[in-house]
């Protein structure tokens, strides 16, 4: 085995080669999936985009909101521009006279502003990439909800190429990720980059759908 650096565009069109190349916390996707392997259990789990708002929009509803339903009420959504946005792609054209595209240089840091100067009345974006952009009290006068079209979170597998060995190998990583060792490693990893409330989400999950779980 051996372990090298690649870039992004090398690392997809080794997995679609025939020789034994394996890589991890890749997204499936239908196309993907007819091309690669990939481990049943996924390696990490991303979390979602949510939809924002900088005024009283989002207030008085659930923890988790339509965006369909908002754009049924005739609310206007800024995102990211030549950006898939996955099961709201289908939405977003079904409406797209609501829906504002921002692209060129700059786009992510230009995304909140459009909410502080009312030109929309909601955004869709990585939480992560909030808190990196606006100023501390920028970001906490926004409020937000998780998008109940998604699912709780984006997983990421461990994906190979199509050879004999590669089905082997994945076999052989599913039993590693089930035993007291596997949930160390999930655990651990996902405990370093997210809160401990996101983190604790995350394991629930793979407890619950995937039985990772500590075995002592």
């Amino acid at each position: 085995m051996k372990l090298t650096w690649t870039s992004h565009a090398r690392l997809f069109k080794s997995l679609a080669s025939k020789e034994s190349f394996c890589t991890y916390n890749i997204i499936k996707t239908t196309e993907r999936e007819s091309q690669y392997l990939f481990s049943t259990i996924p390696t990490i789990l991303y979390e979602q985009r949510r939809i924002y708002s900088a005024k009283d929009t989002l207030n008085q509803l659930p923890d988790s909101v339509s965006v369909a339903e908002l754009l049924s009420q005739g609310k206007h959504i800024a995102v990211i521009g030549a950006s898939s946005y996955g099961e709201l792609d289908a939405i977003f054209e079904q409406y797209s006279s609501q829906i504002h595209f921002i692209n060129g240089e700059s786009r992510f840091a230009r995304i909140a502003p459009m909410l502080f100067k009312q030109r929309v009345d909601l955004i869709i974006e990585y939480d992560q990439i909030l808190d990196e952009m606006l100023t501390e009290n920028q970001y906490h006068s926004l409020s937000s909800r998780t998008i109940s079209e998604y699912p709780l979170f984006i997983e990421g597998y461990f994906a190979c190429s199509k050879t004999a060995v590669n089905e082997q190998v994945l076999k052989t990583l599913h039993m590693q990720l089930l035993t007291e060792q596997g949930y160390e490693f999930i655990n651990t990893t996902h405990q370093k980059v997210f809160s401990p409330s996101t983190a604790q989400r995350m394991m629930k999950l793979y407890d619950e759908k995937y039985h990772v779980r500590s075995r002592e």
